[in-house]
């Protein structure tokens, strides 16, 4: 049994690496959101469900199920030739381009809320705007939603948008590129639901 799997043991940075690394997730390596993860989870057993945009080979998805085992984590993607299921893992059609498709989604999800939502989909502004506005309503109280690899030409117009967020919202902005990697989409943006 590892630390993450030790009964209400807190994740660590460790855990997070070795669980994206395990399944070949660029969350870690690649890039260092490890140490943004780090920073959201004090108790990995409050966690229930998770989005997360973008399935690409599942990685990241089978990541999460490793580090909060038991919750039900969902994949969105617009490609169903990346669409799995496994034992806690749901693979469903989205497209973030087409603001209709996550219409059927909030439909299909009624009044379901999730602990985090993450967008690692395709990264084009517009595209993850819309991701954005039509999914934050999605997020429970205490919840987060993060929004990866932005590009530093992106950040002040996602600024704008963080400065006109409702005040049951509030931010972060984590600019990774004095990490490991020096590439210009290492920024990521967390917006947590404070109520």
């Amino acid at each position: 049994m590892g630390p993450s799997q030790k009964k209400g043991k807190r994740v660590a940075v460790k855990d997070f690496v070795e669980a994206f690394n395990k399944y070949g997730s660029d969350k870690s390596g690649f890039h260092t959101y490890e140490f943004v993860y780090d920073k959201l989870f004090k108790n990995r057993l409050a966690v229930t469900n998770i989005l997360e945009v973008g399935i690409h080979h599942g990685a990241s998805l089978r990541a999460w199920a490793e580090l909060f085992p038991g919750a039900e984590i969902i994949g969105l993607d617009n490609n169903p030739a990346n669409f799995f299921t496994d034992q806690d893992i749901i693979s469903l059609y989205v497209d973030q381009a087409h603001t209709w498709t996550f219409d059927n989604l909030k439909r299909l999800f009624k009044d379901k809320r999730f602990d985090m939502i993450v967008d690692d989909g395709c990264h084009y502004y517009e595209e993850t705007k819309n991701t954005f506005y039509n999914l934050i309503p999605l997020v429970k109280v205490g919840g987060v939603f993060v929004i990866e690899d932005i590009k530093e030409e992106y950040l002040a117009g996602w600024l704008e948008i963080m400065g006109s967020l409702p005040e049951e919202y509030t931010y972060d902005v984590y600019n990774m590129l004095d990490k490991a990697t020096c590439y210009n989409d290492n920024i990521v943006i967390v917006v947590k639901r404070i109520k």
